[in-house]
């Protein structure tokens, strides 16, 4: 799958437009949901017109992991499955905190938009358990032999390059690098798990995705 942030630059500009966007404030941790700089809820209605669902719904599964776990329903409007119109049901793992979920969210509601065959869907719920287990098992261990995790790893990009976009780390690039602002720090600034934190600032990530994005955004 060819990788573009196209759509990534695309929703941000779009979001800004509405809602605003600014970096947090060095140190400061939002005490309500409303505080947090890019919020899902928000995402939701602007990933829906972009991609083959309609209506993306969130539920919590029963279901107990030590890894992200989370994955899709697909459902046409008569309840067939595979319309290119009707509602995505994201299931998430019980135990996630609200960093990991929030990032679930996210992913989830990217592989919306880029999954767009049959076999990349989640459409029933034994298959929804089969995935589940087999992403709580070892996450790193799936290479993409199989359709449905084809898109893993962009939607995982996708959503990173969303809730802790590039114009947010050049703001606290420098103290990170100085060791005034850690990534527990950062993670909670964002609501983001700080495994991905790490990963956001690594050079040859960042300046992957920087090159990637093209024009930033002014903030």
């Amino acid at each position: 799958m060819a990788v573009t942030l196209d759509i990534v630059s695309a929703i941000l500009r779009e979001y800004q437009n509405i809602h605003g966007l600014a970096p947090q404030k060095h140190g400061k941790l939002p005490t309500s949901h409303a505080e947090i700089p890019v919020r899902t809820s928000k995402l939701k209605p602007l990933i829906e017109v972009r991609g083959y669902a309609d209506r993306i719904h969130l539920f919590e599964a029963e279901y107990d992991g030590m890894h992200i776990v989370a994955q899709i329903q697909v459902m046409g409007v008569l309840g067939q499955p595979y319309n290119t119109s009707g509602v995505a049901n994201i299931y998430l793992a019980q135990n996630l905190n609200l960093c990991w979920q929030r990032f679930a969210t996210c992913k989830e509601m990217f592989h919306c938009m880029i999954d767009r065959l049959d076999a990349q869907r989640v459409t029933s719920l034994k298959q929804l358990k089969e995935l589940l287990s087999l992403l709580a098992e070892d996450t790193t261990a799936l290479t993409g032999e199989a359709a449905a995790f084809t898109s893993e790893r962009v939607a995982e990009l996708y959503a990173l390059e969303t809730l802790f976009p590039v114009e947010f780390r050049m703001v606290h690039l420098d103290d990170f690098l100085s060791g005034s602002l850690t990534a527990s720090d950062i993670a909670g600034m964002y609501r983001i798990p700080e495994v991905y934190v790490h990963l956001a600032f690594e050079k040859r990530y960042l300046d992957t995705v920087t090159r990637l994005r093209g024009k930033l955004i002014s903030i």
